[in-house]
């Protein structure tokens, strides 16, 4: 129930490809930890690399997308997952991807760009 430990067990848990074990764990937390933002962003990422994009997605695109306090302008986190999605998808299709034709959706682009 401790959002903050979970945060960083998380954090820790990507930082070593343990995507299995980051899943499990979000889902064995208090409902109210899991309805965190940044918490669902961490199950969308460890679905997506477990193979669940569908899922992913839609986490991530909840309410036009997935709007996360926690992670600031400039950071890309949320764009390399939804760009992991597209490119698997591509893969599954046999279809080139090219991550600069995708249009990433304007609450989880938070690149910075020199436009």
């Amino acid at each position: 129930s401790d959002a903050s430990f979970l945060k960083e067990v998380v954090k820790m848990l990507l930082w070593l490809n343990d995507y299995e074990k980051m899943n499990h764990l979000i889902g064995i937390c208090d409902i109210k930890v899991q309805n965190l933002p940044f918490i669902k962003f961490m199950k969308a990422c460890a679905l997506a690399h477990l193979g669940s994009l569908d899922e992913a997605e839609e986490i991530l695109m909840e309410n036009g997308g997935l709007d996360i306090p926690d992670i600031r302008e400039g950071e890309n986190s949320t764009s390399q997952v939804y760009l992991f999605i597209q490119q698997k998808r591509a893969e599954q299709k046999g279809i080139p991807f090219d991550p600069q034709k995708i249009q990433v959706p304007f609450l989880l682009d938070l690149r910075m760009s020199g436009d």
